[in-house]
């Protein structure tokens, strides 16, 4: 038993600290002894926490109660979400989606039980980290329960924050680790389309179709690795070309419905949460030989969901062998993006299929609680749950577990289970995040984020080196394995293990000076089965920022120029614009330009001229309120209605029951386009024995017919498309103004690697706070929306050259 007494101390002024701080720096490196505050929070003119400790444990106990401070109702969203506790908070929500969120996360999570479970296998210095982030959390609690202080939404929901345990952090932790790196759990959506593409198109070119649409490795996607030329000059086989491929195991609909529920409630709330889907960020690194320094420059781009406050807040951490400045997400300790020692980094979501759905026989009748594995009945390990419902009667369901994992609905014949790679490996992730915040050399940077166990690209640089490590557990399965459908729960496709590290794709200094990722292929040859977004082809959008690092000159870059190409890659036109992952012009526009007709009609030579010339920019110069070039208006019509007139006849309208997402459509587009010199070359006759060129050029005339309509005149010059505007979605009580889309981080840093010192600047819009009440809810929106940013402060001095405040707090924690 431990008793806990804690105290808070508000300092009143900043240049009396300069002792204590450095003497704490003393302590931490051995030399000193400290009495005094366990952390101290110096905020600079944004309102960033900058903490120091000369203990892990007064470190993480500043940055549980800063997070409380800055984040608190966010963050008590996001481990309700976690923990599958929201319902009792906030109701059931729209179509009782809520309810299901909090059924898969109890799932997900293990509950409770699981989730100690997890907190007691943590290693020393992670459970250190996760204990004093709690105790952290709750004293800021304390504090502003007496004060009156607690953020205003907890009056509105009449309600007040609950005390944080090492389990909340945990499930905090598991959720944003599936949200970022958990991908492949679409094999009911995919045996729904094969049923649809079947129906429709026959069994033959139902299978053509699907196997189009669903590959493993096409050589020329472009890669954050550089391709090795004899591996893109070499063609794959289509890999699900060679064998039947047919909806087996039979599924029970009861079983598929509620699991498919189930995870669509999980993910809408993670997007309604401020997180995003996985896949929306971008990396640079370049070298000493392209940069005007000689020594490395790097920009990091996350993009999670644009909320009121956004997902990630700036925080740094210093003492206790920890110096890292950057962002985290609320409700985890440590520094998940940012500045370290000598170097930076940045992650994206790595996107490999690292989750499955199994499809377990049961035999209810004379084996009730038991499923069919490796040739006998095994039962099912399982916990009633209960979710309690703000409004309404809680929701009692059974939470049962089987060899492959939770499982998310059953009908009595057949039980729909996840197994999820990271799931298991939390504690883990966590552990690394904070190595990596101590890392002094490249090496121990790498061997700490090949640690992570959840699917991420992590870019780094330092004042040497740039590198890119694709990390996460890569499940292998046997070869016989069909990747997009339900797997056979009996045993016969199991995993045989997880790609061994020495295996996984690292690139350090390559010749070509650079190395980039916006959620694109790691490397060659490394095939992923994930639907949609996550097949990469020959179309995808990091080329929008390949195609500005293949123009610099050796020694040229500065902060500046990584600023300029951060911009133009932002404002690359989507299709259609404001569509994030689909920007397609770079690598399509050529191609169609190249089969138009012109002799056709009047109208294409000077329209085809016009796009010849287009700079594939999407920007409202004069502020009137539309994007000022009509080539804008043009090529989305156009695209579309080819898109419209060839595809969607044959997969269905994007996202509808047996359609597809835009990013499989266009890398279909591509390869049609590109005839038998595609690397893998389309399987059903999406022309049907037509023209190709016919078809194309049909399509621009058609496109011309439709914005003469739309705009009421022929003159192509008015065919200006209204800017895009970003509407930041609340979530408490405070709002912000639209801002103009911009396909970019939502956080950004651009660091400058000198050997002299560090150089950085970021933006964390709208605010560092999530309290309308304070200066720094909305301070950086203006920032964000003219595409300009703040110093990041990353030394001490700089850090108290800028103080506008100091808290000293203490947390004291004695057995009895």
């Amino acid at each position: 038993m431990r008793a806990t007494t804690r105290a808070i101390v508000v300092a009143s002024t900043v240049f009396s600290l300069l002792s204590p701080l450095a003497a704490q720096e003393a302590a931490a490196a051995g030399t000193a002894q400290v009495a005094g505050p366990d952390a101290r929070i110096v905020r600079d003119g944004y309102g960033v926490p900058h903490i120091y400790a000369a203990t892990a444990g007064g470190l993480f106990f500043g940055q549980g109660f800063a997070t409380a401070e800055d984040r608190l109702w966010q963050a008590d969203l996001v481990r309700r979400t976690a923990t599958g506790h929201l319902a009792a908070l906030l109701g059931p929500g729209d179509g009782d989606n809520n309810i299901g969120s909090d059924e898969f996360f109890r799932l997900y999570s293990g509950g409770a039980n699981g989730l100690a479970h997890t907190v007691a296998t943590l290693d020393a210095g992670t459970r250190t980290a996760v204990t004093a982030f709690v105790h952290g959390m709750n004293a800021e609690i304390a504090k502003a329960t007496r004060e009156g202080s607690l953020p205003v939404e907890y009056a509105g929901v009449g309600a007040t924050p609950q005390q944080w345990t090492a389990q909340d952090i945990v499930a905090s932790g598991m959720l944003m680790a599936w949200q970022v790196g958990a991908s492949g759990a679409d094999e009911l959506s995919n045996a729904q389309s094969l049923q649809d593409l079947v129906s429709r198109l026959g069994p033959a070119d139902g299978q053509a179709a699907f196997a189009d649409a669903h590959w493993l490795d096409d050589p020329s996607s472009p890669t954050t690795i550089p391709q090795a030329a004899e591996l893109a000059a070499s063609p794959a086989a289509h890999p699900l070309a060679a064998r039947p491929t047919t909806v087996t195991p039979q599924l029970g609909p009861g079983a598929s419905m509620l699991a498919a529920q189930r995870l669509a409630s999980a993910v809408k709330q993670a997007r309604t949460l401020g997180l995003g889907g996985p896949g929306h960020s971008n990396a640079i690194a370049l070298s000493g030989r392209l940069t005007s320094s000689g020594h490395p420059l790097l920009l990091g781009g996350p993009q999670v969901g644009l909320s009121v406050p956004q997902g990630f807040m700036e925080l740094s951490l210093n003492g206790a062998g920890f110096d890292a400045t950057g962002v985290t997400l609320p409700g985890v300790p440590g520094v998940l993006i940012g500045v370290g020692f000598d170097h930076a980094w940045t992650i994206t979501s790595g996107g490999d299929d690292n989750e499955d759905l199994y499809a377990e026989t049961l035999d209810g009748a004379s084996h009730p609680g038991a499923y069919r594995f490796n040739g006998q009945w095994r039962s099912y390990d399982c916990r009633p749950e209960v979710v309690d419902v703000a409004g309404a009667s809680a929701v009692t369901f059974p939470a049962c577990e089987s060899v492959h994992g939770p499982v998310l609905g059953n009908d009595g014949a057949t039980a729909i289970a996840l197994r999820d790679a990271p799931r298991a490996l939390i504690g883990q992730t966590i552990s690394a995040f904070l190595s990596m915040d101590r890392a002094r050399t490249l090496d121990q940077f790498v061997t700490s984020a090949q640690r992570i166990g959840t699917g991420i690209n992590v870019t780094y640089a330092d004042t040497q080196h740039i590198a890119y490590a694709h990390v996460g557990p890569v499940p292998v399965r046997p070869a016989s394995d069909n990747r997009f459908l339900p797997h056979p729960g009996d045993g016969s496709d199991e995993w045989l293990g997880l790609l061994p590290t020495s295996q996984l794709p690292l690139s350090i200094d390559p010749a070509q000076g650079w190395l980039a990722n916006w959620n694109n292929k790691p490397r060659p040859s490394w095939a992923n089965s994930s639907d949609g977004f996550w097949q990469w082809g020959p179309v995808q959008r990091v080329q929008a920022i390949t195609r500005q690092l293949n123009r610099l000159a050796p020694h040229s870059a500065t902060r500046a120029t990584l600023e300029q190409i951060n911009r133009l890659v932002g404002q690359t036109a989507e299709t259609p614009p404001g569509d994030e992952s689909v920007v397609v012009a770079p690598a399509l526009i050529n191609a169609l330009l190249a089969k138009v007709r012109t002799s056709d009609d009047p109208r294409l030579a000077p329209v085809v001229s016009q796009l010849w010339r287009w700079n594939l920019q999407r920007v409202d110069q004069n502020h009137d309120g539309a994007y000022d070039d009509p080539s804008v208006s043009v090529f989305t019509a156009w695209y579309t209605t080819f898109v419209d007139q060839v595809v969607v006849p044959v997969l269905g309208p994007a996202f509808a029951v047996g359609g597809y997402d835009d990013n499989t459509t266009a890398n279909i587009v591509s390869r049609l386009l590109s005839g038998s010199s595609a690397a893998l070359p389309l399987s059903y006759g999406y022309v049907h024995g037509g023209s190709l060129r016919s078809a194309v050029t049909g399509s621009l005339v058609s496109a011309l017919g439709t914005l003469t309509g739309v705009f009421g005149t022929g003159d192509v010059r008015a065919w200006l498309t209204p800017d895009v505007m970003t509407t930041w979605s609340q979530l408490g009580a405070g709002s912000v103004a639209q801002t103009p889309f911009m396909n970019r981080g939502t956080y950004n840093q651009i660091v400058s690697l000198d050997s002299a010192g560090l150089v950085g600047e970021n933006v964390v819009a709208p605010g560092q706070s999530g309290d309308l009440r304070s200066p720094h809810f909305s301070d950086q929106l203006a920032l964000y929306a003219s595409w300009r940013y703040k110093a990041m402060r990353i030394t001490q001095a700089d850090v108290l050259a800028h103080a506008t405040s100091v808290e000293c707090v203490h947390d004291r924690v004695q057995p009895l």
